[in-house]
């Protein structure tokens, strides 16, 4: 089976770095952008994973394209057998060159197919909530340093 390579970061690291800098501009003490996006409940900003973000609008895009009639894209999509539900994504028919569609297929695989969700909001959510998942499991933020030094106290109540 083929290796899937993750989408390039490098605009997803370009909006990062503008809206840190915003954030952070003049500031002497900065707080990592991982603990800005811990959620508010936890005491924390709860600014949006802007790579989930990303990712979620281009596959939003991605489906609309493939559900419009006698169109390239989706004549394309037909072919590799990414419309309706992708229980099992065949990613070997896909070229190489559309790392994009690929790990679309890969991650679509999860989620049911955008009708069975109601609207194109509520879907979207839902591809937001996996990719946000997916990213947490693979790149597991650690613990704020303070909790991590000290971690008999109930920093919850604090």
């Amino acid at each position: 089976m083929a290796q899937i390579v993750p989408l390039p970061a490098a605009h997803t690291q370009q909006l990062t770095t503008i809206y840190t800098w915003f954030i952070w501009q003049g500031a002497t003490f900065r707080v990592a952008v991982t603990t800005l996006q811990r959620p508010k409940e936890d005491g924390n900003r709860g600014f949006p994973n802007v790579g989930a973000k990303c990712r979620t609008l281009l596959y939003n895009r991605i489906q609309m394209l493939g559900v419009r009639e006698e169109t390239v894209i989706s004549e394309q999509m037909r072919n590799w057998d990414l419309t309706g539900s992708l229980a099992n994504p065949a990613v070997t028919r896909i070229p190489h060159k559309l790392i994009h569609i690929r790990q679309y297929a890969v991650d679509m695989a999860d989620l049911p197919h955008y009708a069975a969700a109601g609207t194109r909001k509520a879907f979207k959510r839902r591809v937001f909530d996996l990719l946000l998942r997916m990213d947490e499991v693979q790149h597991k933020p650690p613990g704020l340093w303070i909790v991590r030094k000290y971690p008999g106290i109930p920093w919850g109540r604090l």
